[in-house]
């Protein structure tokens, strides 16, 4: 759950930060204290002993591990299949028109540089990262370029100067991963979380399925349940499954968010009923511990669906599910609806907190990278999330917008088709969301949503505002915005966590009208 905005706040993310981070640095304050006061016989009593040791330590982790695993994270990442260019053009000149305000638009991605230092050049070299994967000269596509320069010049309104400005803009597979130091005491603390989780999982009747026993050596903090759990059947990912014993209700796969994994869920899963089962699918990379790069997104999306395939085999889970995506999670939504093992079996959608609507908008991307951050909940995302070196890497070289962004499209019936062209039956979503998410553009999500544009009028926040109360759960596409909320604060509030849970268990309810083909506002 995010802080607020007031400067205790602030000032307690500062202090636990510093703590957990850099514990030698209060070994050695302690080592000096002990010699200067007690002398010898201070630095040489068992606690005192046991202080050293532990700091010495951890100055070892930071020296032997961290600087060069820094360095390491910082190779060139991973990148899809090129475009051709008709499919650039058709990608393009869709996200150019779904811009709520173009000058912030270009100024975030060049890092907030003044407009006369942003000139055609500058934009070039984004063009190039955004459509292109790569960087230095246009040579051969400069004239493609040019279009769209010029296609964003006049939707900006303005001339844009010839030549380079001393922008510079932000290219994340391109520019250094930026990451701080974790000590082992927030290992220490981040394996016991995991284990909590584990027990809290069970006890709401999940089990267990793991990778290949081989990462446990490849996984810190250590997890036990990777030798001692029955092994998952997609071997790139490891998730809770709780089996399906409803005949009323569909089951849920749930993909969770940047943090420590499902703990901050817990709350949430036991609202829904224990007789519906749910396969909750883990993202380690993202799960503030050392693992392996994250698999590229068609691997990921493949295994989910293996999976979901392998309980509908062997466990009878049923065929129709109900897809629920939160944060990071919601990238793989994309790929998972277009997925022609998996797409088949999501009756329904939800999104929570959604990352992956206007993703081209450069506030995710800059808001967990490059933002300075001014108040608690800025502050917190970055130093407890975003700065993780697993999570940063993951951010900068394994994500790619064009294969994870989420169009309306998708999420309406015209947009959804099989693979092999058939056209697919009504799905219901809904995307619930803060309107006061710090991660994202929540005004802009919101519009694109309830009408289909990025760009929103003040009177249209009256409508929004409205819309949990007006939600129903049988339109084919349906807006929740918890006017308020920041990102992710409706998991733990007493208030808005019995509203997420009406949504999951509507959409798993069998009994009722099936949804109803709708205008969308």
């Amino acid at each position: 759950m995010l802080l607020g905005q007031s400067r205790p706040e602030w000032a307690l993310v500062k202090i636990g930060a510093a703590l957990f981070a850099f514990p030698a640095v209060a070994a050695v304050l302690y080592f000096v204290l002990a010699a200067a006061i007690f002398g010898v016989r201070g630095i040489a009593h068992p606690f005192s002993i046991i202080v050293e040791v532990f700091g010495l330590v951890e100055i070892l982790w930071y020296l032997v591990f961290y600087v060069p695993y820094r360095e390491y994270l910082q190779r060139p990442g991973y990148h899809p299949p090129p475009l051709d260019r008709d499919a650039r053009r058709a990608l393009i000149l869709e996200c150019l028109d779904a811009i709520p305000d173009y000058d912030t638009f270009q100024k975030r991605w060049a890092l907030g540089a003044q407009s006369e230092d942003i000139r055609r050049e500058n934009i070039k070299d984004w063009l190039l990262w955004a459509l292109f994967d790569r960087k230095g000269p246009p040579g051969a596509d400069d004239a493609e370029l040019e279009e769209y320069v010029d296609v964003f010049e006049t939707k900006l309104g303005r001339e844009i100067r010839p030549g380079r400005g001393d922008a510079g803009m932000l290219r994340l597979d391109f520019d250094r991963v930026r990451m701080l130091h974790r000590s082992l005491l927030w290992y220490m603390i981040v394996g016991a979380a995991d284990m909590l989780t584990l027990v809290g999982m069970a006890f709401l009747g999940f089990r267990f399925r793991r990778q290949a026993r081989s990462t446990f050596f490849t996984t810190f903090p250590f997890r036990p349940q990777t030798l001692l759990a029955p092994a998952s059947p997609a071997p790139e990912l490891s998730y809770f499954y709780r089996p399906h014993r409803s005949t009323t209700s569909r089951p849920i796969v749930l993909i969770h968010g940047i943090g420590i994994g499902y703990a901050p869920y817990l709350p949430l899963l036991r609202l829904i009923p224990r007789d519906v089962g749910i396969i909750a699918i883990e993202i380690l990379p993202v799960s503030c511990r050392i693992t392996a790069p994250l698999p590229p997104t068609d691997v990921v999306a493949n295994a989910i669906a293996t999976i979901a395939a392998h309980h509908q085999a062997v466990d009878a889970f049923p065929h129709d599910l109900v897809l629920t995506v939160h944060s990071f999670g919601s990238l793989y939504a994309a790929a998972l609806l277009h997925n022609p093992r998996m797409s088949p079996s999501v009756h329904s959608l939800v999104l929570m907190d959604p990352v992956s609507l206007l993703l081209h908008l450069p506030d995710v991307a800059y808001n967990f990278t490059r933002r300075p951050p001014k108040f608690a909940n800025e502050l917190q995302i970055w130093l407890a999330v975003a700065s993780d070196s697993n999570v940063a890497h993951t951010l900068a070289r394994r994500i790619c917008w064009r294969e994870m962004r989420l169009t309306r499209e998708d999420l309406l019936p015209d947009g959804m088709a099989a693979a092999d062209g058939a056209h697919r039956a009504l799905r219901r979503t809904t995307a619930l969301f803060g309107g006061r998410d710090n991660v994202t553009n929540p005004d802009a999500v919101a519009s694109y949503v309830y009408s289909g544009r990025a760009r929103h009028a003040e009177i249209d926040r009256d409508e929004w505002r409205v819309s949990p109360a007006r939600w129903t759960g049988h339109g084919e596409l349906e807006l929740m915005y918890l006017d308020g909320l920041d990102h992710g604060q409706a998991f733990l509030s007493p208030r808005y966590l019995p509203l997420l849970a009406k949504v999951l268990n509507t959409y798993a309810e069998r009994e009722g009208p099936e949804p109803k083909m709708a205008e969308i506002a």
